[in-house]
């Protein structure tokens, strides 16, 4: 094992033993379950303009699929003429 393997597992364990520490608040438990990958809900709701390029983009993406990425999709959908006269309409 070479040196800096054996001073990053040190640095680890000693990371852990803090952590450990009640005074800090945290626990490997709560440190583990912060990269499960797991998205948290919206805070808040989508206007009704981006409820709205949403489902422009998602028709033109049925289309474009493959050709296009979804970004550029929807910057081509939101400086359509289309988009801005629905828009202006809510």
């Amino acid at each position: 094992m070479s040196d800096y393997e054996r001073g990053f597992r040190d640095g680890w364990g000693a990371a852990m033993e803090r952590l450990q520490n009640p005074e800090w608040g945290f626990t490997r438990d709560i440190i583990m379950e912060k990269g499960t990958g797991k998205r948290k809900p919206r805070k808040r709701p989508a206007s009704k303009k981006q409820k709205l390029l949403k489902t422009m983009t998602d028709k033109k993406w049925k289309t474009y699929k493959g050709k296009k990425t979804w970004i550029q999709i929807r910057a081509q959908v939101s400086r359509s003429q289309a988009y801005k006269k629905k828009a202006r309409r809510l």
